[in-house]
């Protein structure tokens, strides 16, 4: 994969380029840090938030090819959260992926970059560990993903975990799926988010 440098060079030059008045101008871009994921003044979720129970399965979400978020149970209360571009596909390029995870007790055994380097990230990407807040801990998280899975994995002390995701910028329940228990495993969505997830 691209260093991160390069990966984030070539994000701000596809929206550097716009038309305006005819003539292509060329525009100086910063992008902005969100190394407090969902945002630093944002407390849990609230316990109404939509909630799924997750199995320990498979997601469709594929590196560089089926873009999004993929969380998977990896039995007991451990959970995989990943995330992918589509690079690989035609149209398609560097995305930014940032958000926050929470639970009411703690979070142990988190594991930067998966199992295998399942879902390895780069210099330049950003992960937290998990940190006390009022209702319990937190994640954070930062990272451009194009053609590669980024992520961790972690266990909770209790159910349910809370989520709050964003695509570049924007929340997406489409761009997450995960393996809903009650439904046999098939992939599943939120229908909105935040929200929350149980593991099987």
């Amino acid at each position: 994969m691209p260093s991160a440098f390069l990966r984030k060079t070539r994000y701000v030059a596809a929206a550097a380029a716009l038309t305006l008045g005819g003539a292509a101008q060329l525009m100086s871009c910063v992008i902005a840090s969100h190394h407090d994921g969902a945002g630093v003044a944002e407390a849990i979720p609230p316990a109404s938030s939509p909630t799924y129970h997750v199995a320990n399965a498979a997601t469709n979400v594929q590196a560089g090819v089926v873009p999004g978020y993929g969380i998977r149970s990896l039995g007991g209360n451990t959970y995989r959260v990943f995330w992918t571009g589509d690079g690989n596909t035609a149209g398609g390029g560097y995305h930014e992926f940032w958000g926050s995870m929470w639970t009411t007790g703690t979070f142990s055994n988190q594991l930067i970059g998966c199992g295998a380097s399942f879902c390895a990230i780069e210099p330049g990407d950003f992960v937290s560990t998990p940190y006390q807040v009022s209702t319990g801990q937190r994640i954070d998280w930062d990272t451009f993903a194009s053609d590669g899975n980024d992520g961790f994995e972690v266990q909770a002390s209790t159910n349910p975990v809370y989520f709050d995701l964003f695509v570049d910028g924007k929340r997406v329940p489409s761009l997450v799926f995960f393996p809903d228990a009650t439904k046999n495993g098939a992939i599943a969505s939120p229908s909105a988010i935040p929200f929350g997830l149980t593991s099987q």
